[in-house]
């Protein structure tokens, strides 16, 4: 099952968001946040402190339905992990069988590109959300290379660069229009996150107009975009602002003119 885009940025919604990384790749270890050394109790500890969060009843009370949609993915994996490491032999069998398969991405010359692709867009996706963004930039640089038809690599990579500071301003936004409009064409303009990724640029360019057309095309195909939905809201915001302003500044010259009203 394809990672979805979940758009919420609370404390429930980043665990999964985490989490289904790991499911992707099959990181057995990571699903359950413990070390490849880890003892029993400690595999024991963690699964039950992850299952108080994503069990389905919880979940239910606090996301909407995509949100319980990938949590449950989560929990299912979550649960095939604990059930594998909690139990020796079965333990002992995934470790052989993945002796290698965790390791740096140099060592794992076995793995196929999109698979080692997609640990890089993973390791990208982490380092964004601390904001190393030229760590980020790398990383995304090295996911498009290892697989060059995936549209959400590209997106990405533009935003990373649009934000990556060591880089000249005007350098880098010009590379990053390049990469997000290459997404934008390989997605046929079918993924939100990919035009949104877009507006973004052409709101710090202050090209409102296109930003709009973006947005609404955003909220066409998913009109519950939360990140979308934000951005409309702060331009009717601003649109409103600056209606007051003349309104301000136009009562203010009509009475130094001595115009009644």
């Amino acid at each position: 099952m394809a990672l979805q885009s979940i758009n919420s940025d609370s404390p429930l919604a980043n665990l999964v968001k985490q989490k289904r990384a790991f499911v992707e790749i099959q990181d057995l270890y990571e699903l359950l946040g413990v070390p490849r050394d880890a003892t029993q109790d400690a595999i024991r500890a963690s699964y039950f402190s992850l299952a108080k969060l994503l069990h389905p009843d919880v979940v239910a009370r606090q996301a909407d339905n995509l949100l319980q949609q990938e949590a449950a993915v989560v929990f299912k994996a979550i649960s095939g992990a604990y059930g594998i490491l909690s139990d020796r032999r079965r333990r002992s069998e995934y470790d052989r069988l993945h002796a290698d398969g965790f390791a740096p991405v140099e060592d794992r010359t076995k793995r196929d590109a999109a698979s080692e692709a997609k640990i890089f867009a993973h390791k990208g996706s982490l380092l964004m959300d601390r904001r190393a963004y030229a760590e980020a930039d790398a990383c995304f640089r090295k996911a498009v290379e290892l697989d060059p038809t995936n549209a959400s690599y590209q997106s990405d990579l533009g935003l990373a660069i649009m934000n990556n500071e060591t880089l000249p301003l005007g350098l880098r936004m010009e590379e990053a229009k390049t990469w997000l409009e290459k997404a934008v064409e390989l997605s046929k303009r079918e993924k939100p996150d990919i035009l949104f990724a877009l507006s973004q640029y052409f709101k710090l360019k202050g090209e409102t107009n296109a930003q709009r057309r973006l947005l609404t095309e955003t909220l066409r195909l998913n009109n519950r975009h939360i990140g979308a939905q934000r951005e409309v809201r702060l331009l009717a915001m601003r649109s409103r602002g600056q209606v007051d302003l003349f309104e301000s500044i136009k009562k203010w010259f009509d009475k130094v003119s001595g115009k009644k009203k």
